[in-house]
């Protein structure tokens, strides 16, 4: 009963820090992570490289699935790309990196206030799960590849506009 009461707790525990917002003290390391890791493409902006990088700021591709993310931090990405309707054709290289400075770049990415993401942080135990499931693929990903394992979200519309208040009645001219 007791490794039962502890594995629940732990299993809620990290669900909670997955869904908790970056503390100061994380989003620091969080963004050495990112610096070291992406910034060289990606930019301190998350803007990218126009022509060369997408960017990675408000778009279902840093927002969406944290695994998709993981994975191609993981295994690299190559080929052409279309993120907020432009496209891209490049190659994602990640020099190796352990578990933990995986998350904290990727949370960076997902959570960092500058980048607009309001999505969840992750753990290493989720980079770990990932790396593990891809232990046996071999080279980078290609778009079509990532897409097939980790479907893109589908965007959600706008919210429809406020119906204009019906115009009054206009009698007909006689």
């Amino acid at each position: 009963m007791t490794r039962f009461i502890l594995a629940a707790s732990t299993a809620l525990l990290a669900t909670s820090v997955a869904r908790a917002e970056l503390d100061a003290e994380t989003l620091e390391k969080a963004k050495a992570a990112y610096t070291t890791t992406c910034m060289a493409c990606h930019q301190a902006t998350g803007q990218g490289i126009p022509g060369a990088f997408p960017p990675i700021t408000e778009t279902p591709w840093a927002q969406g699935n944290p695994d998709r993310l993981i994975a191609q931090v993981l295994k690299g990405l190559m080929g052409e790309i279309e993120v907020k309707g432009v496209k891209y054709n490049s190659v994602m290289v990640v020099p190796p990196q352990d578990d933990a400075t995986i998350a904290l770049a990727v949370s960076y990415v997902r959570a960092a206030p500058e980048f607009k993401n309001k999505a969840s942080v992750v753990t290493a135990d989720q980079v770990k799960a990932v790396r593990e499931k891809l232990k046996d693929k071999a080279g980078m990903w290609t778009v079509a590849d990532l897409l097939k394992a980790y479907p893109l979200e589908e965007a959600k519309p706008a919210a429809p506009a406020t119906p204009a208040a019906p115009a009054a009645p206009v009698a007909p001219k006689k």
